[in-house]
């Protein structure tokens, strides 16, 4: 008797293969839509906007987070407040809700405690932050963040942010928050652009590495899947060719085997008998 692989060893099959396929990456950048200068300000903990973030909506069939990066510039006191700098910060993701506009849930990613270049040199740098396992849902929308608020020892500086005034990625949006308690950021709606007279759906200059399977393993799992229907049709099939029909439930009788075709006798026309032989005359 053959044996045929079951259908969940199957799928688990396909799903090692997909496992063991090298991760694609799929990236969100809005650079290009920048002019190298423009920027919004003053972001910081000395009289500046403590939380400054973007949010994103993660991609189809991506299952983590890789990466972020923001630009910002190299400047312990851009208003020129008389400050030293540099910036102490932290950066988050958390879950967005897009009705209360706030963060919403635990963090699903923290850094430790940063600070800005804190050279002053004037230059735009980018600031990245890798976040390797961080899970994400497809079409779920995540707030990436930097915020002065919570830190123990706080420096003094404001700096500002590459910023294009424009809509540069459909469906989220640049948002800020003027407040420096932390947990307020969890349940005060936070700002949008239209807050200082400019479109409400405009962006950082950002980008954002999600982790997405490869084709070929999209490839692998669908034809495993489709294998175990096919596997499943002629299975059934050969079971019944082999047993035959299911036995008859008890107290019932079984059905009378089929009738034996019998020989007929081209002469009597009778089953099974031969035509008794004609006497002959004699003479």
């Amino acid at each position: 008797m053959r044996r045929h692989p079951s259908s969940a060893a199957l799928v688990l099959a396909a799903l090692l293969a997909a496992g063991t396929a090298q991760a694609g990456t799929s990236v969100i950048d809005t650079t290009p839509s920048w002019d190298g200068s423009s920027t919004v300000y003053p972001w910081g903990h000395f009289s500046a906007t403590q939380t400054c973030g973007q949010t994103v909506s993660a991609p189809a069939y991506a299952s983590s987070l890789a990466g972020f990066s923001f630009i910002l510039q190299d400047v312990n006191d851009f208003q020129g407040l008389g400050v030293p700098g540099p910036i102490t910060y932290q950066a988050f993701v958390y879950r967005w809700d897009a009705a209360g506009r706030h963060i919403t849930g635990a963090a699903l990613w923290q850094s430790p405690v940063l600070q800005t270049p804190g050279t002053n040199t004037g230059n735009f740098v980018t600031t990245s932050f890798t976040t390797p396992g961080t899970a994400v849902a497809p079409g779920t929308e995540y707030m990436l963040f930097l915020t002065t608020n919570g830190i123990a020892v706080p420096t003094d500086g404001n700096t500002d942010w590459a910023f294009p005034y424009a809509d540069a990625y459909s469906g989220s949006a640049f948002h800020f928050l003027n407040d420096p308690n932390f947990a307020d950021l969890g349940t005060t709606a936070w700002s949008d652009s239209a807050a200082f007279g400019t479109d409400p759906a405009a962006d950082l200059i950002f980008t954002a590495a999600f982790a997405v399977p490869e084709p070929g393993s999209l490839l692998v799992v669908g034809s495993a899947l489709a294998g175990v229907g096919l596997l499943r049709r002629r299975s059934r099939r050969t079971a019944w060719i082999t047993r035959g029909p299911a036995p008859c439930a008890a107290g019932r009788r079984r059905p009378p085997p089929p009738a034996r075709t019998r020989l007929r006798s081209p002469a009597s026309g009778r089953p099974g008998r031969r035509a008794a032989p004609r006497p002959r005359r004699r003479g």
